[in-house]
């Protein structure tokens, strides 16, 4: 594994790959992935610093990294509009320390704390370091905030998350009917079959009922000037096999396609995860159109599968139903 940033190879060094192990896994595409688990020789090269009992919770634990990362190309650099700072393990040998001093120079970050003996998991080992520079960051962040003024969520990257209100309904139905075209168009529909104008006001009105509905549960991201940029909605499965005390339905995040690259998918699917957690619920589940490659990809490296249930959907693709096993907080 080497470096890739400012060109190939600009940076050798990483000890990762001669002990991750290939796992190939089915895409809900029907294709075939692959995702790389740490080996249990491989401790030296990722953690050398915390105990093997705390090495063996992180594998049993964390979603493998996932070999597509390496060819998907990242849509937006935040970086160019968000400010950075960076954090240094000396000895790391995962990603060599040279090649994340020079992502942090590129970068021009405002801080970089170097931890000279640390390996790759340096938030496990050198918590308390890291939450410094947690720290420095968040009162960075409120320096020109007005006393008593509320971040919320994700504000740091530019954005906020809120529970959206029966006033939403219209904003929900705009950004629904924008996101819902660019949905459909990556998998290759045509736009204009999608082009239809009473549309917009049945959607308004589906959002008004479930804005009234205590089951579902409803968010939307916004710009620091409150302009709705996506949106998450969720509550209980839509599936007769699938039973509500266990299973929680992602019904749908939207971005749109301008906001693409700034962590706002991100964000709207960890706040999903917590609704889950918080309904006591240990699975997720969703339905992804199969020609959108786009979107399997997203749910794939935040950790979801297919369970080999389809449904009949547009231009004779189906519907792929996707899971996600959460994982016990005691695990």
């Amino acid at each position: 594994m080497r470096c890739q940033y400012g060109g190939a190879n600009r940076h050798f060094g990483s000890e990762v790959e001669p002990v991750s192990a290939p796992v190939p896994y089915a895409k809900a595409d029907g294709t075939t992935g692959t995702d790389l688990h740490l080996s249990k020789d491989g401790q030296a090269a990722f953690a050398a610093d915390i105990s093997t009992a705390e090495l063996r919770v992180l594998q049993a634990t964390q979603r493998p990294f996932d070999a597509d990362s390496f060819a998907y190309p990242t849509a937006a650099a935040p970086w160019k509009t968000i400010p950075t700072w960076g954090l240094v393990a000396g000895p790391d040998k995962t990603i060599p320390p040279a090649c994340q001093r020079w992502m942090y120079s590129r970068a021009n970050a405002r801080k970089i704390a170097e931890v000279p003996r640390s390996s790759h998991v340096v938030m496990i080992s050198h918590p308390k370091i890291v939450a410094g520079l947690i720290t420095d960051v968040a009162k960075a962040a409120m320096g020109n905030r007005p006393a008593g003024t509320s971040v919320q969520t994700g504000m740091h990257l530019g954005f906020r998350l809120r529970e959206a209100t029966a006033e939403d309904a219209d904003v929900l139905a705009d950004v629904h009917t924008r996101t819902r075209t660019a949905y459909y168009t990556a998998g290759g529909m045509p736009e204009e079959k999608l082009a239809d104008p009473s549309a917009w006001r049945q959607r308004r009105d589906a959002w008004a009922r479930v804005l009234a509905t205590p089951t579902r549960a409803t968010q939307v991201a916004e710009d620091a000037d409150g302009t709705v940029v996506g949106l998450l909605t969720a509550g209980p499965p839509h599936h007769d096999d699938l039973d509500a005390s266990t299973h929680y339905e992602l019904y749908q995040i939207g971005v749109l396609p301008h906001a693409w690259g700034r962590g706002v998918g991100g964000a709207l699917h960890r706040e999903f995860v917590a609704l889950t957690a918080a309904a006591g619920c240990a699975e997720g589940v969703l339905e992804c159109w199969a020609p959108n490659t786009r979107a399997q990809s997203f749910y794939a490296q935040n950790g979801w599968r297919p369970d080999g249930t389809r449904r009949p959907g547009p231009l004779d693709h189906d519907y792929v139903r996707l899971r996600l096993k959460l994982v016990p907080p005691n695990s």
